[in-house]
């Protein structure tokens, strides 16, 4: 599962009853291409949005009817200076939509 794949949420975490939410993208692409990344990474927030939206995911799993929401990217890259501003427009958007948003860059094991 990845942020390339739309007919997926990569993986929802319920952290008990009341409990936030995590609703986590996972992303391993570079930022080679920062426009290509960012319009993937705006097509699974909007999957990601929809999901919500539409009731599915308290249908799916009805202890996070009455949780905080968030959305949380875990990148193989850390994002350029750039970027940063497109997840602090993004932060602001999903802010709107009554959604957390987070993201780390995990540390390879090498």
């Amino acid at each position: 599962m990845s942020v390339e794949q739309l007919d997926v949420i990569d993986d929802v975490h319920v952290a008990g009853d009341g409990g936030p939410v995590f609703l986590t993208i996972v992303d391993p692409l570079d930022w080679s291409d920062p426009l290509a990344h960012q319009t993937a990474l705006q097509k699974k927030f909007n999957v990601y949005l929809s999901f919500v939206e539409s009731g599915e995911l308290n249908k799916l799993h009805p202890r996070s009817a009455l949780s905080p929401v968030t959305i949380h990217i875990a990148f193989k890259f850390g994002p350029g200076e750039q970027d940063i501003q497109f997840l602090n427009d993004t932060k602001e958007a999903l802010a709107s939509a009554g959604l957390g948003f987070s993201y780390e860059v995990l540390r390879n094991p090498d």
